[in-house]
């Protein structure tokens, strides 16, 4: 966890240094989540996302996007703990800026898409720790729509899920294919977001 917050300082300085087409900020919300796999439905687990991220402008209307996330996932039914994961994410995106006005015209709205690699550092169940019945690493595919309201402003809704299993046992108890002939677990969620740039573009 130490590792993390040095990063995650070190990454924050990064964006201060407002090199020429660099720009970013901070990441404030949270996820509901769903395991697809261990027989619950409904997006019932809720969880912190925290962190920051930094776009460099390609070309307009076009951005590659970075972030650092610490992410909370899992399952829960009826207010009851299924599993709770703590992990660190690294979306990688491309955002494009659709070509449309808004309001006074400084209002902008941008589409996202990419892959979030992350890493496991914890997961419990309603009674025992969990972490080794997992990969520690894991790969989502994520997509979004962001909000642009100011220059210091924006709201962010995604959607991801697991482009493969995160089940490192026996996958005999989970019944959903990730693909043709697989079965595992799959973390299905949503993320609800206000960034603060701290460089606006």
């Amino acid at each position: 966890m130490k590792r993390c917050l040095i990063f995650f300082t070190f990454f924050l300085v990064a964006i201060s240094v407002h090199a020429q087409g660099l720009y970013g900020g901070l990441h404030i919300g949270g996820n509901v989540s769903q395991v697809d796999g261990d027989f619950y439905a409904g997006f019932s687990q809720v969880g912190l996302s925290l962190g920051g991220f930094v776009l460099y402008n390609i070309s307009d209307p076009m951005d590659f996007q970075v972030e650092f996330l610490f992410e909370q996932l899992g399952s829960a039914r009826q207010g009851v703990l299924i599993l709770r994961t703590n992990q660190i994410s690294l979306p990688i995106l491309l955002r494009y800026k659709l070509p449309i006005t808004l309001s006074d015209g400084n209002h902008t709205l941008d589409v996202q898409a990419g892959l979030s690699p992350g890493y496991l550092f914890s997961a419990k169940s309603e009674f025992n720790d969990v972490t080794d019945q997992l990969d520690r690493y894991d790969l989502r595919a994520i997509a979004g729509v962001e909000y642009r309201f100011s220059d210091r402003g924006s709201v962010l809704m995604r959607y991801g899920y697991s482009v493969i299993s995160f089940l490192n046992t026996s996958p005999s108890l989970a019944s959903n294919l990730l693909g043709p002939g697989k079965v595992g677990l799959a973390h299905h969620y949503l993320t609800l977001a206000y960034r603060v740039w701290l460089t606006g573009r």
